[in-house]
């Protein structure tokens, strides 16, 4: 879909550091290089999104790195998901529970349904007021109020029933 201007304004105002230490600066230095060899969009300062797979041995060396110094990125200003053969980096200023608080504040109202089966949807399921996570999700041990009979696309359905039955 098409940006939301509101939401661009509203993540550069909070993907803005307001006191970036020495580290932090050099952490984002990494990633941001790191993005430019995963030939991720770098034209947004400070709200990035990379995603790195494991197609050759550079790819390789690029997630090798990263995991070594995985704990420096999460620690000065992203999260890091790491799923069979890729790394995803989000910088903090970026996530589905943000986006949801976002939407919430927009049409000043406070129920939200959502939807989510993998590490990057958690903070998003704990924040909702109601959650449904598929039978193929990879949360490991997770609250939710609706867990999926059905995987995959049966998994889609049985989400969209719940949920309408939910509002009704």
């Amino acid at each position: 879909g098409e940006n939301l201007e509101e939401w661009e304004a509203y993540l550069m105002m909070t993907a803005q550091p307001s006191a970036v230490t020495i580290a932090q600066q050099q952490a984002f230095e990494i990633f941001t290089k790191i993005a430019m060899l995963a030939e991720a969009d770098v034209s947004r300062p400070n709200i990035h999104t990379i995603r790195v797979k494991t197609n050759n041995n550079t790819d390789k060396e690029i997630l090798h790195e990263m995991r070594m110094t995985r704990h420096v990125f999460e620690k000065l200003f992203c999260n890091m998901y790491e799923y069979e053969r890729q790394i995803v980096l989000i910088t903090n200023a970026i996530s589905k529970q943000k986006g949801i608080s976002f939407i919430q504040h927009e049409l000043q109202n406070d129920f939200a349904i959502v939807a989510g089966d993998s590490e990057m949807d958690r903070e998003m399921l704990q924040f909702a007021s109601y959650s449904i996570v598929p039978a193929h999700h990879t949360l490991g041990d997770i609250r939710t109020d609706y867990l999926t009979k059905h995987k995959g696309i049966l998994a889609g359905e049985e989400i969209l029933k719940v949920a309408g039955n939910k509002l009704l």
